[in-house]
């Protein structure tokens, strides 16, 4: 019920949806990849901000040995004034390749936060006039995008609880996490483990 419903057509969900800047900025390492991680966020979880970050972090030997892509999702929720607005300045950033940055300013913020203050404090360590370039010129795709998130979301099983994860293997689904994102078990699982 908290999930944003879908404005994407009901058809599959594109490897490249909308914006092929923002998808790729917010996906790290290869597509060839054996393994794929699904990490579903709420920015305005500050679970989430817990979770996330020791994750990405245990995740970059696997990324770089291109052993796994790991694609973030961004899940909007109506009944938080800044889930919407910051998944759009997150996903703005990832257009000009600056997505690990911008989670790690706005992941976790106040539920309540206006744009201005999110922007504001993004623009602090991003070029602001970058940022609202590609608010501009990527608004459309963006939203596109949030759509299609919020699509495969659903499709994957998953949400409304954040933060979540799902391990596919050339394209089975191996494992989920939900509420949670257990570093040991998710690196085990691509190290082969239970």
């Amino acid at each position: 019920a908290d999930v944003a419903p879908a404005a994407a057509p009901a058809t599959a969900v594109p490897a490249i949806a909308s914006s092929e800047e923002a998808n790729r900025g917010r996906s790290y390492g290869v597509s060839s990849a054996p393994y794929t991680l699904e990490i579903i966020i709420d920015i305005t979880c500050r679970h989430c901000a817990e979770l996330y970050r020791p994750l990405m972090e245990a995740l970059k030997p696997k990324i770089a040995a291109q052993q796994v892509q790991v694609i973030v999702r961004h899940l909007v929720r109506p009944s938080q004034a800044a889930s919407q607005p910051a998944t759009e300045l997150i996903l703005a950033a990832a257009t000009f390749g600056d997505h690990a940055t911008a989670m790690d300013v706005l992941l976790g913020s106040n539920p309540e936060a206006g744009l201005a203050g999110m922007k504001a404090r993004l623009g602090e360590v991003l070029d602001a006039k970058k940022l609202d370039a590609a608010l501009l010129s990527q608004g459309p795709a963006i939203a596109t995008l949030i759509a299609a998130d919020q699509l495969r979301i659903s499709q994957l099983g998953m949400g409304p609880r954040t933060p979540s994860a799902v391990l596919t293997n050339h394209g089975r689904v191996t494992k989920r996490w939900s509420a949670d994102l257990p570093v040991a078990a998710i690196v085990g699982s691509l190290d082969g483990g239970l």
